[in-house]
């Protein structure tokens, strides 16, 4: 049976000051296409708006001013942050990603700017902040050698239901939606796999620390398009047979022309499109950058 998605993402979050009134008008515009509070244009099927996914492509914060400010103890309580007497730094950003409600995002470089221990913290609830409701997804990326990074792996690392590894690291996760009858919890629920990948250029531009990135060869298409596969194979062979692709390349072409045409059962891929940072925040005028799409399959 034919079902329509809605995927509601965005990418490249990283603060400056204006994200204090961005992220309002941010929110704003989520809320609409979720409850069809937008103009006639825009408006989705009752179908779409049960079925709507929330999703990023990385790059959700950045160190510098913003980042560092959530640490003033005056922030206690605000906005789902949680009280301490010595917050940790980026709590703000965490508390306003899960007030959009993102459901699952890929790491991208900038996650690594203060190196592995930062990535650690930005997971986990405690010192102020209530951690990620959402898993950070990579299928390219070796946690395992990282000793800040290897303890904040899912158990499984392809196929679990995303609202059970909050705050976790994982290759691929899960998202089950309505289905066609609009309501979840019934045997047509429709389960989506959803796979994160990082641009194998990460050491050369952030701190990953001990993790391994793969390919070695950052320009390695091949190699880099077969480790994505590994993930889209786990997923599928479950019987899921709709899996988008959360890609943080930092250009399209890569995306579009060197890993899309790549990927086998490219029938499994027609949402990746919708999904993947090829839009910098520097090449915007506004830092949140949002891509709204819908897609029909049967």
């Amino acid at each position: 049976m034919a079902i329509t998605l809605q995927i509601l993402h965005a990418s490249d979050f990283e603060a400056g000051i204006p994200a204090i009134d961005d992220s309002i008008g941010f929110s704003a515009i989520l809320e609409g296409f979720r409850t069809n509070d937008v103009a006639d244009q825009f408006k989705a099927s009752p179908t779409a708006l049960a079925n709507t996914l929330t999703l990023s492509s990385g790059d959700n914060y950045i160190p510098g001013p913003f980042f560092n400010a959530s640490s003033d103890t005056s922030l206690n309580g605000v906005g789902g942050l949680t009280s301490s007497t010595a917050p940790t730094i980026g709590r703000a950003d965490v508390g306003i990603l899960n007030a959009f409600g993102v459901q699952a995002s890929v790491l991208g470089n900038h996650e690594f700017d203060l190196g592995t221990r930062q990535v650690r913290d930005i997971l986990r609830s405690g010192s102020g902040s209530p951690g990620l409701n959402f898993p950070y997804l990579s299928t390219n990326l070796n946690f395992a050698p990282d000793e800040n990074l290897r303890t904040e792996l899912a158990t499984n690392q392809n196929t679990a239901e995303a609202s059970t590894i909050k705050g976790k690291l994982a290759k691929s996760t899960v998202i089950t939606v309505a289905g066609a009858d609009n309501i979840l919890g019934t045997p047509d629920d429709e389960k989506i796999g959803i796979v994160g990948a990082t641009t194998p250029t990460l050491r050369s531009i952030s701190s990953p620390g001990a993790v391994g990135v793969l390919p070695a060869n950052a320009t390695d298409y091949v190699a880099l398009a077969a480790e994505i596969q590994k993930s889209v194979d786990a997923l599928t062979s479950t019987g899921i047979n709709k899996v988008i692709l959360l890609a943080h390349m930092q250009q399209l072409n890569i995306e579009r022309d060197e890993l899309a045409p790549r990927l086998k059962k490219r029938r499994y891929h027609h949402c990746w499109r919708l999904a993947h940072a090829f839009t910098r925040c520097k090449r915007s005028p506004s830092p949140w950058h949002n891509r709204r799409g819908r897609l029909s399959h049967p």
